[in-house]
Formats: structure tokens, sequence, C-alpha cells
């Protein structure tokens, strides 16, 4: 009943401070703010492997590519607020040049993380990260909802050979039964931002096990 209570709560503030959110309400080393670190100049460059299951042809087809996520400016909103303005560039291999692919906004307020792309805005983040706290990712736009929660908290994680100290997993969507398995999940590292994504959509044989069609995207951070 606790735990429910203050999923309701937490759920509350973030629905009732949309639209009153400011930089100056934001408590100094505010717990959570670590893991998504935002300033000019701040980049990120991924690794994205992606895998398709084509049930038609029995094929696996793999493609590796690289992102480039780039803070170039910061802007005011109507309400004052500021965002940072980001550009995400696409390359498919190592030494070819950057291709920008598109632009978004990204605030951080008192109790969500705002990313605004294309218009929409979603709520990748709340703080402070509590253990099994609960929101609705679509919170701010017009889409259905999606509840995220977090999973695991201020714990360590190995990525391409690096460990991390302290990070936080959001689940953002697992269900399994015999024939399908769904999860996608994001991890941040605390002092570095966004560090592992997840996606996972296979169909399975009821008998056998063997993947028949599906998808699996692993994003895997390789330049703080």
């Amino acid at each position: 009943m606790k735990l429910q209570f203050l999923n309701l709560f937490l759920i509350g503030i973030l629905l009732g401070s949309c639209g009153k959110d400011s930089d100056s309400e934001i408590p100094p080393n505010f717990e959570g703010y670590s893991y998504l670190p935002l300033e000019v100049g701040q980049e990120r460059v991924y690794r994205i492997d992606s895998i398709s299951y084509d049930d038609f042809t029995g094929t696996i087809d793999t493609v590796v590519f690289f992102e480039r996520q780039l803070i170039v400016s910061t802007e005011e909103d109507l309400s004052g607020r500021t965002n940072y303005r980001t550009e995400i560039y696409r390359r498919d291999s190592i030494g070819q040049p950057w291709r920008l692919r598109s632009t978004e906004l990204r605030y951080r307020g008192t109790y969500r993380y705002e990313l605004n792309q294309g218009g929409n805005i979603y709520l990748p983040l709340v703080f402070p990260p509590l253990a099994d706290s609960r929101w609705n990712v679509n919170a701010m736009n017009a889409q259905g909802e999606v509840i995220y929660e977090y999973q695991k908290l201020h714990q360590s994680f190995q990525n391409e050979g690096v460990t991390y100290d302290s990070t936080i997993t959001v689940l953002q969507n697992e269900e399994f039964n015999l024939i399908s398995t769904e999860k996608d999940i994001e991890v941040y590292a605390s002092g570095v931002g966004m560090i592992y994504r997840e996606n996972i959509d296979l169909n399975t044989d009821i008998n056998t096990g063997d993947i028949e069609s599906g998808s699996e995207r692993y994003q895997r951070l390789i330049q703080p």
C-alpha cells in the first residue's frame, strides 16, 4: 500500500507541475541529476547494432551504424526555461562523414526530464529516482499512456569494457510468453548520461523456442 501511494504521489507531482517546472526551483545536488548532465558542447557517440529476423526468408540481417549526439546551444521556451538544443548525426562506419538526421530539445526540470522531438514532449526520467516508482512517459503529449519504471538504482554496470560505478535502469516495456518476448530498457550512468539502450521484439516457435521473426537493437556508448 505504501509503494502504491508513493507511485501515485510521484505521478501527481509530475502531472501537477507540468508548465510550472523552472530551473530556479531545482535544489542544489538534487538526487538523480548527475544521471543527466547537460551542457553546451557535450558530445556522445554510440554504436548501434540492429538485428532483424525474417520468418519468410529465414534470414538474419545485422546492420551496424553509429550515432553522434551533440548539444550545440541553449534556448529559452515561452516559460523562460532553458532548453538544450541537441543535434543527432548518423554514419554507417567509422571514418565516414557524419550526416545530420534530426534535432531535439532537452530540458531537465525539478521533477522530470523532458525530451522534445518534433514537437512531441516525452518524459524519459523523473527525479529523484526511487525504487519501483512509475510514470507515464507520454503525460505531456497526445499519445497513449505508456508506463516507465525504475528497475535498478545506483548499481554498477559494464559497457564496452568500462565499468560504471553508479547507474540507473529504466524499464520501458517487458512482456514474456511462450511465443513472444518484448523488452525495452535504458541505462544512465552518473556523470555521463545514457550509456546503453536495448530494444527486443521477438516471436519464437512454441515447440522449439527458436526465433522466427522480430528484431533486436542495442545502442552502446563508445565515446563519452
